[in-house]
């Protein structure tokens, strides 16, 4: 048996059901937003590889600035030691948020959760007070360990779980903004909320869900003017997905905590980030070693993915790198009127390098049987995509040319006429 074919025999993928598993797809090699299979196929990379990927596969300067690290110092504990990549890359992730003053490493998007989540209980609890309860919204969706999937919508990835889950206050989704408004505000009135965590803007494993800036902008005042703590989980949203590098910076209230990974290190390697309040972290300088955040990891810190990440936000900041984001922007824009005009077609909308519409079918959700359909049709036109359910959406790299985008418009289309 060769080593393809035992993929299915040793590994256990995400997301995927084995007894009728696909076989999965051989990738040997990235460029740009190109990935190639084992037989030398090219596919477009239509979605940067799970939302990670900002400046496309094996990026020059990115791999440049693993390589020299790697011959300088690739891992040292992280407790009691620190190491210059680790402060360069606080002190440029921090100038982005100039209203917060401290910043935790992790390993991805659901620890720099679960570590925001313990700051905002323990800081209360600090303070004398019993706050340990959180508000969410509808549809939310934080990370797949225990205390992120306590904090997103019960589902069907949290169904086995949930007798095992804290209890949350899941309010109205976006799309009822009155009926949220009023619940929202009765929940932020009791006294044992801790704080109110979000993805701001955009809902993204509940279908790519939209709402307004405005919308959020009422409930962070609300919530703030409550003292209620305000967690912006900007791991799918940040590094340039939307009109602005991070949605926190399109809203007057600031949050207590950022929440950070996905695009972090531009897809290079596994890393998170939870940037916090100087007044938060005030409430754990103090002599009494009862009242330290008890939490690491061993990977904390990681030289090579600091490292890589300065690497990726040097290229993030570059005018031609914002240029691109603004074609991307343009781009998708245009082709949601198109999109608009079909009746196969419901529910596009578009942010920034976003795009993203829902096919109308009688089951819908991630359980829509079209999905696996979607997949193998855009696979045979060389373009990787993972729909959710019957809601597809393009979030591409930034290096991708407009010859690329067309052709997925194109594919888009002819899918369309399937149907």
């Amino acid at each position: 048996m060769n080593w393809q074919a035992k993929d299915h025999e040793l590994i256990w993928h995400p997301y995927q059901a084995h007894s009728a598993a696909p076989t999965n797809r051989v990738i040997v090699k990235g460029q740009g937003s190109l990935l190639y299979d084992l037989e030398g196929r090219s596919y477009i990379d239509a979605i940067s590889s799970w939302w990670v990927n900002l400046h496309g596969h094996c990026h020059p300067a990115l791999s440049a600035a693993i390589a020299r690290q790697s011959n300088e110092l690739e891992q040292v504990i992280f407790a009691r030691h620190t190491h210059k990549p680790a402060v360069q890359l606080a002190e440029r992730l921090l100038g982005l948020f100039p209203y917060l003053g401290k910043i935790f490493y992790s390993d991805n998007g659901s620890t720099a959760v679960e570590v925001a989540l313990k700051m905002c209980m323990q800081y209360h609890a600090h303070h004398g007070h019993e706050r340990n309860q959180f508000i969410v919204l509808s549809d939310s969706y934080h990370g797949d360990t225990f205390g992120a999937m306590s904090v997103s919508a019960r589902s069907l990835f949290t169904h086995h779980f949930e007798r095992h889950l804290f209890q949350v206050l899941h309010m109205p989704g976006p799309d009822d903004p009155a009926h949220l408004i009023e619940a929202f505000e009765t929940a932020c009135k009791r006294q044992d909320i801790a704080g109110f965590i979000y993805e701001p803007c955009i809902q993204g494993s509940a279908g790519m869900k939209m709402y307004a800036p405005e919308l959020l902008e009422q409930l962070l005042q609300i919530a703030k003017s409550n003292g209620v703590l305000l967690i912006a989980d900007e791991v799918m949203t940040g590094f340039g997905r939307t009109e602005t590098l991070f949605v926190s910076e399109q809203m007057p209230t600031k949050p207590d905590i950022v929440c950070l990974s996905k695009g972090l290190t531009g897809g290079y390697m596994p890393f998170g980030a939870t940037l916090a309040s100087n007044e938060m972290y005030a409430a754990f300088a103090v002599e009494d070693m009862t009242k330290t955040l008890f939490h690491g990891h061993s990977y904390t810190g990681n030289a090579l993915a600091c490292a890589v990440a300065l690497a990726s936000l040097d290229e993030l900041q570059k005018p031609e790198c914002f240029e691109q984001r603004r074609m991307i922007a343009q781009s998708h824009a245009s082709f949601a009127s198109v999109l608009s005009a079909l009746p196969s077609v419901r529910n596009v909308r578009q942010k920034g390098t976003i795009l993203a519409w829902d096919i109308h079918q009688e089951i819908s959700g991630y359980r829509s049987p079209i999905r696996e359909r979607i997949i193998s049709f855009y696979a045979e036109a060389g373009i990787l995509i993972r729909p959710l359910g019957n809601t597809v959406y393009l979030l591409p790299p930034y290096c991708i040319n407009a010859q690329e985008l067309a052709q997925l418009y194109q594919v888009t289309l002819e899918f369309l006429e399937t149907l």
